[in-house]
């Protein structure tokens, strides 16, 4: 079984949705939204045809479960929704900027945790919870779902040796930049700017995957990748 997680998914398919607003700093949410209420309204409309779930936490062989089924559709109602939620709080800051009688320029909306493209209380279950590669993709061409996914066992051979030979030489340390990166992005955050208290929001979430961090791993792997410029702390050189 060739597993794929469902952050993968939603993320391929935004590829190839349709929207009339283009993504931009402010509201970089609009095809992810598209893509979560089209593939969460099959999900739950043909629910008997729907591909099985599947969780994979802590484990390297993902298992059935109806548990991953709850949580992922958990997961899309809240992502479908976090493009209008983003234009409600811009809305807002700038009634509040005016009633305040300042720039809404000089005090931007910034970003905000309550409104991550995944719930807070869940975020990191999309990368392992998912489906069957095979089955899902029958499911999206069966219902239209324009998307650009192919199963393992459907590349060349010579494709997937060259995959599993990269993934061997990754390193522990690569993993946990990789790791790091990861959840920056999802918690919304620009990695050369991260703001005050990221880095600790970042490193609680990480200290989760008890298999690849250690405290002192986290702190290790932190400063290499901001060492080579990958991190940063918005503005860190006044807390130096």
């Amino acid at each position: 079984m060739a597993f794929i997680s469902l952050d993968e998914v939603l993320k391929n398919i935004a590829e190839h949705v349709q929207v009339l607003e283009k993504p931009s700093d402010d509201f970089p949410f609009p095809k992810i939204s598209e893509a979560a209420d089209h593939f969460h309204a099959n999900l739950i409309n043909f629910d008997e045809t729907a591909p099985k779930w599947y969780d994979k936490t802590d484990t390297k062989h993902p298992r059935l479960s109806t548990i991953a089924k709850d949580q992922g559709l958990e997961i899309l109602a809240h992502t479908l929704g976090v493009h209008k939620r983003e234009i409600k709080r811009h809305t807002n800051h700038l009634i509040a900027c005016e009633k305040a009688g300042i720039s809404p320029d000089k005090y931007p909306a910034g970003s905000s945790l309550d409104n991550m493209i995944y719930p807070r209380k869940l975020y990191m279950k999309p990368k392992v919870i998912g489906f069957d590669c095979d089955e899902l993709i029958a499911f999206l061409n069966e219902h239209k779902i324009e998307h650009s996914l192919t199963s393992d066992k459907n590349l060349p051979s010579q494709t997937l040796d060259n995959k599993n030979t990269q993934e061997k030489k990754q390193g522990r340390r690569e993993q946990q930049i990789n790791f790091i990166i990861e959840t920056a992005q999802t918690l919304n955050y620009e990695l050369l700017a991260v703001p005050e208290g990221g880095k600790k929001a970042i490193k609680a979430e990480c200290l989760k995957n008890k298999s690849l961090f250690t405290a002192d791993g986290f702190d290790h792997a932190w400063q290499k990748a901001s060492t080579e410029k990958i991190i940063s702390i918005k503005d860190k050189e006044k807390y130096l």
